[in-house]
């Protein structure tokens, strides 16, 4: 098992970044597309040009979380390198400015990643892709951070529970294994993009409620103005009558 620890990594890697990676987004393309159909009783149905445009978004998706990985393990090996050049009373203090600056990096990677995956859900049903989804959805989840960070968290410890588990079966080495994984991965996915296509169904009626009750606050606000301005109107005109009739 230790012998072969990094080919059968370098295997899961590959198999993540190309097969699972498209069956994740055909999946979602799907999972949404249906479940979107069934809120909306048929009336809205995903075309070619919305796949295209997830796929690019897909694409854009991929690069922000790949740089973002690298970059925080980046970050992380120099620390660490300098946290062991230090002395005892240096190395404990730093220890847990590191601990702590890694659960921040942790928490900012998830909210970021719920981002993201919010911007595939605006690409099938929105006409936005690319930059313009992940504009979208920053905006759009703006005040559901922690709801979304909570959802990728869940999402994030099932779907690392499956690739470890495999890597710890050796489920790879064998054909049955290799497709109840993918089946398990299929069924995580589903439940994924259904949560996150209700997620972005409710970061949208709350921006909604939130425009409508800004403009009810300037209907009302516009109604209170005129309300005191017509008395003073009217006890002007009065004074006028008053001086005609002397």
């Amino acid at each position: 098992m230790t012998d072969k620890f990094p080919n059968n990594l370098i295997q899961l890697g590959f198999l993540y970044v190309v097969p699972l990676h498209l069956l994740e987004l055909c999946t979602a393309f799907v999972t949404v597309n249906l479940a979107s159909t069934t809120l909306a009783e048929g009336k809205k149905t995903a075309s070619k040009a919305n796949f295209r445009g997830t796929l690019v978004t897909s694409i854009w998706v991929l690069f922000f979380s790949t740089c973002t990985i690298l970059g925080s393990v980046w970050l992380a090996s120099i620390y660490y390198v300098i946290l062991n050049n230090l002395g005892y009373n240096c190395k404990l203090y730093f220890g847990v400015l590191y601990r702590a600056a890694c659960m921040a990096l942790l928490a900012k990677y998830l909210e970021w990643r719920s981002i993201w995956n919010m911007a595939i859900v605006v690409s099938i049903l929105e006409d936005a892709n690319g930059a313009n989804a992940l504009i979208l959805s920053a905006y759009l989840s703006r005040g559901n951070e922690r709801q979304g960070l909570l959802i990728t968290l869940v999402f994030s410890v099932l779907g690392l529970a499956l690739r470890w588990s495999g890597l710890y079966f050796e489920c790879y080495e064998r054909g049955n294994g290799i497709f109840a994984q993918v089946g398990l991965f299929c069924m995580v996915n589903v439940m994924k993009w259904v949560v996150y296509m209700v997620y972005f169904d409710n970061c949208k009626k709350r921006i909604l409620k939130k425009k409508v009750d800004m403009e009810m606050g300037k209907v009302e606000r516009s109604d209170l103005r005129t309300e005191k301005t017509q008395p003073a109107d009217n006890n002007s005109s009065d004074c006028r009558t008053k001086l005609e009739t002397e």
